[in-house]
């Protein structure tokens, strides 16, 4: 049996609200194989798979990670990292940081009274640089860019709800001509309708 734990993981820029149908971050893999190396490589011996997401159940928390139980059979593991702010580039920090984080929690780290360490209840920029330089790198700008397009999309669709007379049809054309530019921008990367 599992049970999902809260990381008192502060972000470290603005709170806002974020939707609770948040689509995992399009940099996840690089916050992810940051993680890994960050820990030496080691992979969480309790999880039959870990997913990424950025619907974080507790309002008050940056982070969570499902808590494993030893002795239990391995069980698929979730790291969740709430994306918030105002200025994207310190909030894919806040990101990365913070999966760096929870992989320490799926390793079994607790937290540390070190304000240096990256286990810190609420850890700062400079205890991964790894994150700085994955952030600043072109394939984690073009992957925030793709994102934002396609939360631009979801915007105009729930428009397109509340649309009507001729503007509703028109709207839903310009809607999947939209759609299919970013699908063929780049496969793979469309969220589900």
């Amino acid at each position: 049996m599992t049970k999902a734990i809260v990381a008192g993981l502060a972000v470290l820029s603005l709170l806002l609200p974020v939707s609770a149908a948040a689509e995992p971050a399009a940099t996840a893999e690089g916050d992810l194989a940051i993680a890994k190396e960050f820990w030496g490589d080691r992979e969480p011996t309790g999880c039959s798979s870990i997913s990424f997401t950025t619907e974080v159940h507790s309002e008050d928390a940056g982070g969570e990670a499902t808590e494993l139980i030893a002795g239990e059979p391995p069980v698929p593991c979730t790291i969740a990292v709430k994306e918030v702010g105002s200025d994207p580039t310190r909030t894919r920090i806040s990101v990365c940081v913070a999966a760096v984080h929870e992989w320490g929690h799926l390793l079994g780290e607790g937290h540390s009274p070190d304000p240096e360490s990256v286990m810190y209840w609420q850890p700062s920029a400079s205890s991964v640089p790894a994150c700085q330089e994955w952030i600043y790198s072109a394939d984690a700008q073009e992957g925030v860019a793709r994102r934002q397009a396609w939360q631009e999309w979801r915007e105009d669709r729930s428009e397109c709800r509340t649309a009507a007379g001729p503007f509703r049809h028109r709207c839903w054309q310009a809607l999947r001509l939209k759609r299919a530019r970013l699908v063929s921008a780049a496969p793979g990367s469309a969220p589900s309708p």
